[in-house]
């Protein structure tokens, strides 16, 4: 069942610039996802104070998110704390030099979204409980 819920939902949420009108919303699925202002990373910020391999987001085998920074020049930050490598929780304010985001599980940011297909799947898991 765990993979059928990584295919259909996201794991985590990361926000960026969750205070702008115009945030950048990051589902994070599984893996690992590279954050820096170099092209090859899945993330890209294109901001000159960000370094070109930043930071490097992975989603652990038990659902935690683990942030590492990759020796950045203006280091990575969790709630004002300059950090090397922290497992992240909820709501934890991140910043990439200036950049900012936040972490937000993905049911609080995308639940309307994904309800449907939510509904869809306890449906289809109560036809094959009630058949058995």
């Amino acid at each position: 069942m765990a993979s059928l819920r990584q295919t259909l939902m996201p794991m985590a949420t990361l926000i960026f610039n969750p205070a702008t009108e115009t945030p950048t919303v990051v589902e994070l699925t599984q893996g690992v996802t590279r954050i820096g202002r170099n092209e090859q990373n899945d993330v890209i910020l294109h901001d000159s104070s960000v370094s070109s391999f930043h930071a490097e987001l992975t989603l652990l085998n038990d659902g935690s998110l683990s942030l590492k920074d990759l020796n950045s020049t203006q280091g990575s930050f969790v709630n004002g704390s300059r950090i090397d490598q922290v497992v992240l929780k909820a709501g934890d304010h991140l910043m990439f030099s200036c950049v900012e985001a936040k972490v937000a599980p993905a049911h609080e940011e995308l639940g309307e979204r994904w309800k449907p297909k939510l509904e869809m799947l306890a449906q289809a898991v109560r036809a094959v409980s009630s058949s058995h």
